[in-house]
């Protein structure tokens, strides 16, 4: 074992050892996000827990000020509903350490999303735990490195994974301890069914399923291969739907959605886009 290797290993089993002291409790989370940047060296850690019928429980980030707000705050309100980590959460990936590109479709890095919220927190890449916990909920650590940096290094990336259960454990035993979600899954549903609905109203069946896969992150590609049509196809669905909304990128397309999301009502579910495009008229 190098050097280097034994002072990260002792600076983990130092943030371990502190978890397990009464007194630090409510330092568990940070000490967590100590421990696994310990191994593998990041900027920002987010740490949450994830689940199909409730919003992201927030448990701890280190992100800076200046952009916390903005970034933090989007993503909670909002934008989860198209992270490709929470995706994979809801729709069942195993308990695992995955890197962006694991669980990102084809084309992500190119996405609005990407845009707003990778490139928006300066950062360029993210690796990060996904624990299956009871209840179908999924605990998710996340490690974000610096769009300056190049991505995390797959020895860091390996040598974390090989904490994977301790650090599993602390999370798991500190969620149960500190009482679990306690969320109103109303909202969320809402904002599920909302983004299930969103073109319904203006667009064709197939243009609105092609607008809701670019708005997951997918590329032309990637759409074209999960629908088993033609590159062209996609595109010409896309362009008449941009067309029918009066929109003429992913940019207008993405602020279109998130936008909409104000005029749901969950007493009338429909496409939230024909009420928003109502009071727009």
């Amino acid at each position: 074992m190098s050097g280097v290797s034994a002072d990260r290993f002792a600076q983990f089993n130092l943030c371990v050892a502190e978890t397990l002291e009464p007194a630090n409790r409510d330092r568990v989370p940070a000490l967590l996000a100590k421990a696994c940047n310990a191994l593998l060296p990041s900027n920002d850690c987010l740490i949450a827990v994830f689940g199909r019928h409730i919003k992201p429980a927030w448990i701890y980030d280190n992100v800076p000020d200046d952009i916390h707000d903005q970034v933090i705050g989007m993503y909670q309100a909002r934008h989860y509903l198209l992270d490709p980590f929470y995706r994979a959460a809801v729709d069942g990936v195993e308990t695992g350490l995955y890197r962006l590109r694991d669980v990102a479709p084809p084309g992500f890095r190119q996405s609005q999303y990407y845009k707003e919220y990778y490139e928006g927190s300066k950062s360029g890449d993210e690796a990060a735990f996904l624990f299956r916990f009871p209840g179908e909920l999924v605990g998710y650590i996340g490690l974000l490195n610096t769009s300056e940096q190049p991505g995390h290094r797959q020895s860091d990336v390996d040598r974390l994974r090989l904490a994977q259960p301790v650090i599993e454990q602390l999370f798991r035993d500190y969620w149960l301890n500190t009482g679990g979600a306690r969320d109103d899954p109303t909202l969320h549903s809402q904002l599920e069914t909302a983004l299930d609905m969103f073109g319904d109203s203006v667009l064709t069946g197939r243009e609105s399923q092609v607008l809701r896969l670019y708005l997951k992150g997918h590329s032309t590609g990637s759409i074209a291969e999960r629908l088993d049509i033609s590159k062209h196809t996609v595109a010409l669905h896309r362009k008449n739907a941009y067309s029918k909304l009066d929109i003429g990128s992913q940019f207008e397309l993405f602020h279109l959605f998130i936008d909409s999301l104000s005029c749901y009502d969950a007493d009338e579910p429909e496409d939230p886009l024909k009420t928003y495009l109502s009071a727009q008229a």
